[in-house]
């Protein structure tokens, strides 16, 4: 990957024994970057730089994403993924903390935010969304991967999930370029590699007898009595955070504001990276004494 696309140092942290790749940009105040599925920290590279004018920007990979490592006998299930989101968080002692969540990202972010309120300076929620969803026909089509030898051969053989998730997650398609394509896709050369992808889409709470919507549903009955500003980001055309859920979310929860960004999908990062970068920045900078001015933007 060219320099100039990646202009950020590796770092890692063993947590429980597993070697996690995380990059930071800036200084000041702290805000983590989490991710969903099938992305990992690149995904923020266009957002890190802007942010990191006035704080501490930190993007980690999940376990099994990026460049973090693939752990011998890991399940990547959910609790997995969030004992190591814990121990990421504690080793880097980080406090007065800004989450900026996506995707699963915002699940896991926000599992850990309820149970550490006292260590959360205020959140932003990208076309994620952190309570139960209901619907037969949902349920029904998040029941798909479970099905015997289906996630096997569609996302681990076949390797469907990347290429369609971008394509159907991105409006703007002429963003997708052969070496933006490369950089989702490289972390995934073959079968073994894509069981992490496959694991989150077996974990799409289908039911209540689902771990997830079991999550889901203490986040749920926490956000009335969340109170941190929360910024809720969505792309016009995403289908994961419909205008009902996004409103319904930002009803719920006593601080929060709503943010449509137009002509943009799932990775509405990748669709208006410009626009994302600048809500952010202005949100977590919002009523902080503390952080830098921020520089005038080139």
């Amino acid at each position: 990957m060219a320099r100039s696309a990646w202009p950020f140092e590796s770092k890692h942290a063993v947590i429980h024994g597993v070697r996690l790749h995380y990059v930071e940009h800036g200084s000041g105040p702290p805000a983590l970057f989490l991710h969903g599925n099938p992305t990992w920290s690149y995904l923020w590279r266009n957002v890190l730089p802007e942010v990191g004018r006035t704080h501490r920007a930190i993007a980690v990979d999940l376990a099994g994403f990026g460049r973090s490592e693939h752990p011998s006998g890991f399940n990547y299930d959910f609790d997995e993924h969030a004992a190591l989101l814990a121990g990421f968080i504690d080793h880097l002692e980080l406090d007065d903390l800004s989450l900026v969540l996506h995707d699963w990202g915002g699940i896991l972010g926000m599992h850990w935010a309820v149970e550490h309120l006292d260590r959360v300076s205020r959140v932003a929620l990208l076309s994620t969304f952190v309570a139960p969803v209901d619907g037969v026909l949902r349920s029904a089509l998040m029941r798909l991967p479970r099905i015997p030898g289906l996630g096997a051969l569609l996302v681990q053989r076949l390797n469907l999930f990347v290429p369609l998730a971008l394509r159907a997650g991105v409006v703007h398609w002429s963003r997708l370029t052969p070496e933006l394509r490369r950089a989702y896709a490289t972390p995934f050369p073959d079968a073994a590699s894509r069981l992490p992808i496959r694991r989150w889409t077996e974990q799409l709470p289908a039911s209540s007898r689902d771990r997830t919507h079991r999550v889901l549903q203490v986040i749920a009955g926490s956000l009335p009595s969340f109170d941190r500003p929360v910024l809720i980001v969505r792309g016009r055309y995403d289908p994961v955070l419909t205008m009902t859920r996004a409103r319904w979310l930002r009803d719920a929860l006593p601080q929060a504001r709503l943010e449509v960004v137009s002509r943009a999908g799932h990775f509405l990062q990748e669709d208006q990276p410009e626009r994302v970068a600048s809500l952010l920045a202005d949100f977590l900078t919002e009523g902080r004494t503390d952080s830098p001015a921020p520089r005038p933007r080139a």
